[in-house]
């Protein structure tokens, strides 16, 4: 699935009551399309219209505190955003949960970006802005930037990511590698 440019960007100022912020849709179907189909688990299950993952558990279920498996998508309520990237910083490292990919907003003064985030197998730094969804309906530019983490193994979205935004590995900035042909030698 190709991105393309400015879709789902824009800069107004949203009028929300809510810190739960829904997936775009569209962010979701690329998502699923690198992975090869839907996620087993969304964790934090609520503001989204459509179900993202085979399984969720909702506000009422408690995701923080249940065990998370397979491939999990977390798009947490953003006032509480360290304790969901710190679960699923942990679920990776005891093996619990094969990867995590989160939608984040960017917050890189705080504490759990040093602790976490740098940990993580890719960080994609999102260009421009989403229009995210909730009750209410599309909250049209958010009033700050997103990004995307991966913790496990982040090369089924890579190709994706450098397409969206600016990507970073944990040693270096990811670059496409472009396969010579043939006809290059």
């Amino acid at each position: 699935m190709g991105y393309e440019e400015g879709e789902g960007l824009t800069y107004s100022t949203p009028k929300t009551s809510t810190d739960e912020y829904g997936t775009p849709p569209s962010l979701i179907r690329k998502l699923e399309g690198s992975l090869g189909g839907r996620f087993d688990l969304d964790p934090c299950s609520g503001a989204e219209t459509n179900r993202i993952a085979r399984n969720v558990y909702t506000e009422a279920d408690d995701g923080l505190s249940q065990p998370w498996s397979g491939n999990v998508f977390v798009n947490p309520p953003f006032s509480e955003c360290g304790d969901w990237i710190e679960k699923a910083h942990a679920e990776v490292s005891e093996g619990d949960a094969d990867r995590v990919v989160m939608l984040l907003p960017v917050r890189l003064a705080a504490g759990y970006f040093h602790d976490h985030v740098t940990e993580a197998g890719a960080i994609c730094f999102l260009r421009g802005r989403l229009d995210y969804h909730n009750g209410e309906g599309v909250v049209k530019g958010v009033p700050f930037a997103s990004y995307l983490v991966v913790f496990g193994d982040p090369s089924p979205f890579l190709g994706l990511f450098d397409r969206l935004g600016t990507v970073f590995t944990p040693t270096d900035i990811y670059e496409r590698f472009d396969q010579p042909t043939v006809a290059d030698f």
